[in-house]
């Protein structure tokens, strides 16, 4: 079985490069026999035919931009309310339902399937939002740091699909009976709302690709306030944005 990856990367500010090209997406298959397991919205859906709350230590008694202050050790994956789902799915599958021209290298991409939350996906998503406000960095790898929580556990730099498979997207009994799964990451920075984060996401083609991929059927995002941004800094971003993607075919 095989897990297809696509990731690329947005900041409002600047471009951080993806492998040796900053507008390439990496784009991997894993073979997950091989890797040690880590032991849709609309107005017509409910807020339980939206919302997957899978078991996850979450900690109902914090936010997310107070999480973010927590030393490593004290390290928690913070409270995210039903309402907060409902706004980001609602922005991101409104998007996703309207064709559009995606811009060079991919061009015009038909309406796509509306997604729904995974709370595994959102552990991922904090996680790393958290290792980049701590360790003032920007990129898909994890910082190598304390603050890269699974890169931690593994003794080096993380990566996007281990930080999912260290949050449990991945885990043996959630994978009963797939047969093909995948993941997608996008990053942004600077944006305060998560509508101008999609309006960014839209406006690059790569970015926009991975927006309406068809394949895709769940998602979390995790947006967090950088505590060390001050006004007039130009070399770091107010907000952090992570958007994760998942499917599993069975």
């Amino acid at each position: 079985m095989k897990i297809n990856i696509s990731i690329i990367i947005l900041s409002s500010l600047f471009f951080i490069s993806c492998g040796n090209n900053s507008s390439s997406p990496i784009n991997n298959s894993i073979d997950i026999n091989k890797i040690e397991d880590n032991n849709q919205t609309n107005s017509e859906l409910l807020e339980e035919d939206i919302i997957n709350n899978s078991n996850s230590n979450i900690d109902n008694n914090i936010s997310q931009n107070q999480a973010v202050l927590l030393s490593p050790t004290n390290y928690k994956i913070p409270f995210i309310s039903s309402a907060d789902k409902i706004k980001y799915l609602e922005a991101i599958n409104l998007a996703r339902s309207e064709a559009k021209d995606c811009g060079e290298g991919v061009g015009f991409v038909s309406g796509a399937n509306p997604l729904t939350w995974n709370d595994d996906l959102f552990k991922a998503a904090f996680e790393h939002n958290y290792d980049m406000t701590n360790s003032n960095t920007f990129a898909h790898s994890g910082s190598g740091t304390i603050f890269d929580i699974t890169g931690t556990k593994l003794s080096k730099s993380s990566n996007t699909e281990e930080r999912i498979r260290n949050n449990h997207y991945l885990d043996e009994d959630k994978m009963v009976g797939v047969t093909t799964a995948g993941i997608g990451e996008n990053l942004a920075g600077g944006q305060p709302t998560i509508e101008e984060a999609i309006n960014s996401w839209i406006n690059s083609p790569l970015h926009c690709k991975n927006l309406m991929d068809t394949n895709f059927k769940e998602m979390a995002i995790s947006k967090v306030k950088n505590p060390n941004f001050r006004e007039g800094d130009t070399q770091n971003s107010e907000y952090y944005w992570t958007h994760i993607f998942g499917y599993k075919n069975r």
